[in-house]
């Protein structure tokens, strides 16, 4: 298995569309991504992220909204791919590679063994955007507790011990799905989306929108801190156990390395990569 060294941030990129790396002569001319290795596309509900390796190095990772990843573009062809998906369906995603010349490709099913032990009582209902979240958290933080928070349709919460065995796990729902539940079981709540987190709250909020923009960003960050207590009451406290945040709305909560608070936006890319 690969370990990926994580000391240099990947370039972050939108993923171009078919028509953007035409040239005037009508060529495809998109091909500065000359040199990869391998190919790692992870595709959530609403995304669909890819990670660029050369070598064990992630060198950029590009995304795009799921209803737009058919007219995609690819800048180079790996010498080996591997994916997950929850949301869109893989064969679909097998079958556009393909079409674009890829032929060493892995598809990691939930139904797939574990590449780690597990508590849970029902292994193979865990998705595989889990899976590689753990796996991932292993590669990347081996032999320390971890909370593994991933913030995207859903919230996952997901327990690994320090002898790297996944302890179980919670799932609530994410930040636009509450947004969405509030208006639509209500007669009169309006409809609203991210706040601007520059912007900063009022605490508390001074309007509609903002009580429900920043009631429920609040309310998952109390959420978060009440499930990290829990894990750090379950811990050794010389364990020095870490929180790490993943996922598209990680970027709404603190990191505090203070307090063992960490980000790692591509750790569901870095468990992929590992399976290779």
């Amino acid at each position: 298995m690969n370990k990926m060294p994580f000391e240099v941030p990947p370039k972050l990129r939108r993923w171009p569309n078919l028509m953007d790396t035409l040239m005037e002569d009508g060529s495809d001319g998109f091909s500065y991504l000359a040199q990869c290795d391998a190919l790692a596309i992870d595709a959530g509900n609403s995304r669909i992220k890819a990670g660029w390796f050369s070598g064990q190095r992630l060198i950029e990772v590009w995304h795009i909204p799921v209803q737009e990843f058919g007219s995609g573009a690819l800048p180079a062809l790996p010498n080996r791919t591997v994916l997950c998906s929850v949301g869109y369906p893989e064969e679909h995603l097998k079958n556009w590679l393909i079409q674009r010349g890829l032929s060493s490709i892995q598809v990691i099913r939930k139904e797939d063994p574990l590449p780690f032990k597990t508590q849970y009582s029902t292994p193979e209902t865990l998705g595989s955007d889990r899976k590689m979240l753990v796996h991932g958290a292993n590669v990347l933080r081996p032999g320390i507790p971890r909370l593994v928070v991933s913030l995207g349709t859903c919230i996952t919460y997901d327990w690994i011990g320090p002898d790297q065995v996944h302890q179980g796990g919670y799932i609530s729902p994410g930040l636009p799905m509450r947004w969405s539940s509030m208006h639509q079981y209500t007669g009169r709540l309006p409809l609203v989306s991210h706040p601007d987190i520059d912007a900063g709250a009022n605490i508390p909020a001074k309007n509609t929108e903002a009580a429900l923009q920043w009631g429920v960003v609040e309310g998952v960050r109390h959420e978060i801190r009440g499930f990290w207590q829990s894990f750090l009451h379950q811990n050794d406290p010389s364990s020095k156990a870490q929180l790490i945040l993943t996922g598209g709305d990680a970027h709404f909560f603190e990191i505090s390395p203070e307090e063992r608070i960490f980000a790692a936006p591509n750790l569901a890319l870095i468990g992929l990569h590992a399976m290779l």
